[in-house]
């Protein structure tokens, strides 16, 4: 009987990060090491994959991390707001 496919991803988070520590390219999307897993964990796409790598703590968001960076432009303005600066 095939295992949980839930089951299965939650092994596979430790596993990706340590592929992401020996080899970084393996977060661009051609990268064939990436498809094959995003295969093997059953994702329908490559967005899906990378929401559930954002989701678990493997990826950071993007967005995220440039409105914090705007945040922290806007504070050492000596601004307020977004608005006033």
């Amino acid at each position: 009987m095939e295992e949980n496919v839930d089951n299965i991803r939650i092994k596979a988070i430790a596993e990706i990060k340590e592929k992401i520590k020996k080899n970084p390219g393996y977060l661009h999307p051609c990268n064939k090491e990436r498809q094959e897993d995003m295969k093997r964990l059953k994702f329908a796409n490559g967005n899906d994959f990378t929401r559930w790598m954002q989701q678990v703590g493997i990826m950071k968001n993007p967005t995220s991390i440039d409105n914090k960076n705007m945040e922290k432009r806007v504070e050492n303005a000596k601004c307020k707001t977004y608005k006033e600066y």
